[in-house]
């Protein structure tokens, strides 16, 4: 069993096109287990696929948030990825970096006190730690994209400058339904008890039959 990577495999910088399974045997956990291993470049994309992938590292994602757009703009996007390589390479054990197109996250900047305003142009840089089920994420308040904003805002979290923007327990359950969305309740066997009907409903039973007192 063999695996070839995509067009963010980098040589030039420790990463391999073609990486074998070490065994004739195969079982579902030790492939799971390899192909996290193997599959990460040092810079790829940061998608809902490949989340898992990175979190299971334990190490903090720093996300460069930008329009990905290899088939339109594949000269911008190649941009962003080499500058994103060379920061990531001075970090390798420390962190881990990956661009995150900005049209499938943009709802998401919030969470790292961010915000944009052209989402094809704007890169905006953040952060993803999770620990335990507690996911913390960080926001760099610098809007102009370089290597060295990028590189600041690296050595500031390893630093321990930073707070988090927010923390989110991906352990709670989902919230209950408001009052909009929530069932609807059949109070037509209802009787609601006044001080003028009182004596009268509670010495009729057939009244209150099948439904329900209310006071």
């Amino acid at each position: 069993m063999s695996m070839v990577l995509c067009r963010y495999v980098s040589e030039k910088y420790g990463d391999r096109a073609r990486e074998r399974f070490p065994s004739a045997k195969l079982n579902a956990p030790a492939v799971k287990s390899w192909l996290l291993s193997k599959a990460q470049p040092l810079v790829a994309q940061f998608t809902y696929a490949t989340k898992e992938r990175y979190l299971s590292s334990r190490l903090p994602v720093v996300l460069v948030f930008a329009d990905i757009n290899w088939a339109g703009n594949p000269k911008g996007t190649a941009y962003y990825l080499n500058r994103v390589r060379k920061v990531a390479a001075q970090y390798k054990g420390k962190l881990q970096f990956a661009l995150a197109h900005m049209s499938d996250y943009e709802y998401t900047l919030p969470d790292y006190g961010l915000a944009v305003s052209d989402r094809k142009h704007d890169v905006r840089i953040g952060l993803l730690h999770k620990e335990g089920s507690v996911e913390l994420t960080y926001g760099c308040d610098d809007t102009k994209f370089s290597v060295e904003a990028l590189t600041a805002f690296a050595d500031a979290y390893l630093a321990g400058q930073l707070s988090p923007a927010k923390r989110t327990d991906v352990s709670a359950p989902p919230p209950v339904a408001d009052e909009e969305g929530a069932e609807e309740v059949d109070e037509s066997a209802v009787v609601t008890l006044t001080s003028a009907n009182f004596d009268e409903v509670v010495r009729d039973a057939s009244k209150v039959r099948g439904g329900t007192r209310r006071a």
